[in-house]
């Protein structure tokens, strides 16, 4: 019985022939621990083992710089993908590539076909942002203002500054 769940989208990929199943990801840029998928992996559109493989999904992000998540098989073929924060951070679209590479050999095979999701914005984000805590301080008057907004929360930093 496979562990596929229904729920869950699944992108097919075939190691040698540039085929696969176009299924359109999308995820709010607020969503948490909802953003994982299945890859099912194929050679020649028959099942294979990659146990003896190390198994790595390329990320290309919008801005232009690319993550490396290795993933785990769950059943010959069979793989789950659970997206971390660090692969959907940005809005925008990312492409994605396998490349499998055998541990017992140097043989190493990269998917001809990529495939892409996205990451959208979302009105969650602009909402959690205004409650955030915000104080200027007025360096003419020597008076403190204190607002609800910008708080940084990748560095942990609270924005003080002078009037606006």
């Amino acid at each position: 019985m496979s562990k596929i769940d229904k729920g869950y989208k699944t992108i097919c990929l075939d190691l040698t022939n540039k085929k696969f199943n176009y299924i359109e990801m999308e995820f709010c840029i607020s969503d948490k621990e909802t953003s994982d998928f299945f890859m099912k992996i194929t050679k020649d559109d028959k099942e294979i083992d990659l146990s003896d493989c190390k198994n790595e999904l390329y990320i290309l992000k919008p801005d232009g710089n690319t993550i490396k998540i290795d993933l785990t098989q769950e059943e010959p073929g069979l793989f789950y993908c659970d997206l971390k924060q660090e692969a959907k951070d940005i809005v925008g679209k990312y492409y994605c590539q396998l490349k499998v590479k055998d541990e017992t050999t140097t043989e190493q095979i990269v998917t001809p076909s990529k495939f892409m999701y996205e990451v959208i914005d979302d009105l969650i984000k602009e909402v959690e942002k205004e409650d955030k805590l915000k104080i200027w301080f007025d360096e003419e008057t020597g008076d403190l203002s204190i607002s609800n907004s910008s708080f940084n929360e990748e560095t942990g930093d609270i924005e003080i500054g002078g009037d606006k």
